[in-house]
């Protein structure tokens, strides 16, 4: 709860439901990441963590408190592209072994393998492609909450999903440009 903040005052102003005006909102980056324009140079922590004493904090519950996502995340991956799952984790494992605090906060499953985490939460997202993903390279998405609507849509394939709370999604984020419609609840 520490990540979390209040909608954008734009956002509220156009929301019909009063309660919706007070749930959180955001979009948060756990992990390495490279800054906007250094993609050339070595990632570094997100700066969502270390804004305040309070974010190191919620950083430090964050990553044990999602460990079993992350276990079965790392595990259906391995299943979908296990070349490209032994690529990703020798590469978490050597970031993780160049920086402490990964190794400590971050690797709280055997199966870790991705570098970062977005959270998004009570978010609407328009079509785009994540330009810092690598091309051949696969993102993991998996849902939460209680809401209507929220169809991951991949306009490339003509494939909308119906993305409901517990589901796992991967696809090839860099390529294919992707979005999720409009949801009631939260």
């Amino acid at each position: 709860k520490r990540f979390v903040k209040m909608a954008p005052k734009d956002w509220t102003d156009h929301c019909d439901n009063m309660e919706a005006k007070h749930w959180a909102w955001g979009r948060y980056i756990f992990g390495l990441w490279h800054a906007q324009g250094q993609t050339h140079s070595a990632p570094s922590l997100s700066m969502d963590q270390f804004k305040s004493s309070a974010r190191v904090q919620g950083t430090f519950e964050f990553y044990p408190e999602f460990a079993p996502i992350f276990q079965a995340m790392g595990r259906i991956y391995q299943e979908i592209d296990p070349w490209a799952y032994l690529v990703y984790r020798n590469n978490y494992d050597y970031w993780a072994s160049e920086r402490y605090y990964m190794n400590e906060v971050m690797k709280v499953s055997g199966r870790c393998c991705f570098l970062s985490t977005a959270l998004l939460i009570n978010q609407h997202v328009l079509p785009h492609k994540d330009g810092n993903d690598i091309p051949g390279g696969w993102v993991g998405m998996t849902v939460f909450g209680s809401f209507t609507g929220g169809f991951l849509c991949l306009p490339d394939l003509n494939i909308k999903v119906p993305f409901q709370p517990g589901d796992v999604v991967y696809f090839r984020s860099a390529v294919l440009e992707h979005y999720v419609t409009d949801f009631v609840g939260q």
